[in-house]
């Protein structure tokens, strides 16, 4: 079993790395060919990876039945999240903040639903939607968890939990490169500029 744990737990590593490697590259590849702002797809490449990479931090969670390296009960000021980016946490007592396993558990149920409709971004489903700036360009991305309600018939409960958390894409940009290094085992530190 401890081998097949080890095994499991590089080619999680391996993912974790290319991952990190392709937005990287992305990044190279759209300041070579001078790629405008408004021809690329760095967002709709962010969410996909951090999903999968999320994906990678639970599933190494649980291979090992302990905290991954002592990152989970790390603070979200540690990875960039400042306390005025949650919108709304009634999960917590007010005043206490969550750990970034607690922020990656809200991120990661709402990254499996694209928000699309009005009636669906105002109402605290669970989901992402986006928001842009004056010049069309997405400026951040707001994610919502809310267990208790599940389509737009439900009738809204006096006090639904709900989790909402809007990051700007620098931010969302150096969580996720952050987890891709973590993961990997390679040293979590971006560059001055963001990138790998």
């Amino acid at each position: 079993m401890t081998d097949y744990i080890r095994e499991k737990k590089e080619l999680h590593a391996d993912w974790a790395k290319h991952l990190g490697l392709l937005l990287s590259q992305y990044e190279k590849l759209c300041k070579e060919r001078s790629i405008s702002p408004h021809d690329t797809f760095e967002v709709t490449l962010l969410i996909s990876v951090l999903q999968s990479l999320l994906t990678n931090f639970y599933e190494n969670n649980d291979l090992s039945n302990q905290n991954f390296s002592g990152t989970s009960k790390q603070t979200i000021i540690d990875w960039g999240i400042e306390h005025s980016m949650i919108v709304k946490d009634s999960f917590r007592q007010s005043g206490s903040f969550p750990t970034i396993e607690d922020c990656f558990f809200h991120l990661r149920h709402s990254l499996s639903h694209p928000l699309g409709t009005n009636g669906e971004v105002e109402r605290p489903f669970t989901g992402f939607s986006t928001t842009k700036d004056q010049d069309g360009l997405i400026k951040s991305v707001i994610f919502k968890h809310s267990p208790d309600i599940k389509t737009i018939e439900d009738k809204v409960k006096p006090d639904p939990r709900i989790f909402v958390l809007e990051l700007p894409i620098a931010v969302l940009r150096i969580l996720t490169i952050r987890l891709s290094q973590e993961l990997s085992g390679r040293n979590p530190v971006c560059r001055s500029d963001n990138s790998l």
